[in-house]
């Protein structure tokens, strides 16, 4: 199962007709795959490239060595995704966070490349996670019920649908996703941050918290004030509840929903994402690390936030809200890569409510203090 959207980045006018006339769901799995990546349609391993996190497992802090583990209690863990902030007063939001105590994104893998930026079809298995516990590759036994009947599982059972499907419709929009993610960061407007460390002198230490960050001044960043409670710095609205750091290795797990925004052309795309689960191996001086974030998207809560990023990152173009002919086409696409129920255990019995998602992350150390100013996808739409 593929997207397949013919659209060109540059020309937002057409967009309308382009998406009129040629928005087809495959009608079966991989159909279309060199098409949707674009050039460079080696193969790809299974498990994250050498010196990445292993993809093939979603537990969390297994290993016997642990030096450090936690389970958060405060209330901000995990529930209700992102915030929404309080509009954001911008500037002086306190300081969120000391130098160094932070590892935000500074390159994203969406599926569209693998790690060393080869476009690839088969990119998105070097991310994929099993979610479930199932192989499913020609044999649904045990897997929820599909709207199109198929498995989107990579080689070991690794889930990660989104790679897969989305971010071919993502591909007709921008040539290279994740390049424009990435971009996103380089120029400083939007990125994701992970508390890897507690900040001790802090009551709550923020360890595994979330930490959307915007408008980078020279070399700080602020905290996005949806990813907060109210506008306070010390409230995340989203974090992973149980920790582990093992050595140069954290894994946490989130017990209820996070909220993350992935930037592209000075637009934020919300997920949100249940079942989440990250690892991040650092480097022997913890100031990098490569990782994976994976877990299961809320599909009704993406198509809601999907109308505004869409009508923003092209221009205003008309036809985009929902119940509009043209966006209900986008929507069916969207909801033909659901592949996992959104919670609960995957069961022949449940429905396939939500969208796998593996993320792959090379991060670095950052500044962070103050809080900037709320900023949306404008929209057309009443």
């Amino acid at each position: 199962m593929r997207f397949m959207v013919n659209l060109i980045a540059s020309s937002r006018v057409p967009l309308l007709l382009a998406l009129g006339a040629s928005v087809v769901l495959a009608s079966s799995l991989g159909c279309g795959d060199d098409e949707a990546v674009g050039t460079g349609g080696g193969s790809a391993s299974s498990s994250a490239s050498t010196g990445s996190p292993s993809s093939s497992s979603a537990v969390a802090g297994s290993s016997s060595s642990s030096q450090t583990t936690s389970s958060q209690t405060s209330s901000s863990t995990g529930e209700g995704g992102l915030g929404g902030g309080g509009g954001g007063a911008g500037g002086d939001g306190g300081s969120s966070s000391s130098t160094g105590d932070s590892l935000a994104v500074r390159a994203w893998f969406l599926g569209d490349t693998t790690r060393e930026g080869v476009a690839s079809a088969t990119a998105w298995e070097d991310f994929a996670v099993n979610l479930d516990g199932l192989d499913t590759q020609g044999d649904l036994t045990g897997h929820c019920a599909s709207p199109f009947g198929e498995s989107d599982d990579a080689p070991g059972g690794g889930d990660n649908s989104f790679g897969r499907n989305f971010v071919s419709f993502l591909s007709s929009i921008f040539k290279e996703p994740s390049t424009a993610a990435t971009q996103s960061h380089d120029d400083g407007q939007g990125t994701l941050a992970f508390q890897v460390f507690p900040i001790d002198s802090r009551p709550d230490p923020l360890l595994g918290a979330l930490r959307p960050l915007q408008d980078r001044i020279e070399d700080t960043w602020q905290l996005d004030p949806i990813g907060l409670i109210g506008d306070d710095p010390d409230a995340p609205a989203s974090r992973f509840d149980e920790v582990a750091i093992t050595d140069d290795r954290f894994e946490a797990t989130a017990s209820g929903r996070i909220g993350l925004r992935i930037w592209m052309q000075g637009a934020p795309l919300v997920l949100e994402i249940e079942q989440a689960v990250v690892m991040i191996d650092l480097d022997s001086q913890q100031a990098t690390g490569e990782g994976i974030l994976a877990g299961v998207i809320d599909t009704e809560a993406l198509i809601e936030a999907f109308s505004p990023w869409l009508q923003e990152v092209t221009g205003g173009t008309d036809g985009l809200c929902l119940g509009d002919q043209l966006f209900e086409a986008v929507v069916q696409n969207i909801r033909g890569a659901q592949d996992m129920p959104l919670t609960g255990p995957q069961s022949e019995n449940a429905a396939c409510d939500g969208i796998s998602i593996g993320l792959g992350l090379d991060l670095h150390q950052v500044s962070v203090d103050g809080v900037g100013e709320l900023r949306v996808p404008s929209s057309n739409c009443d």
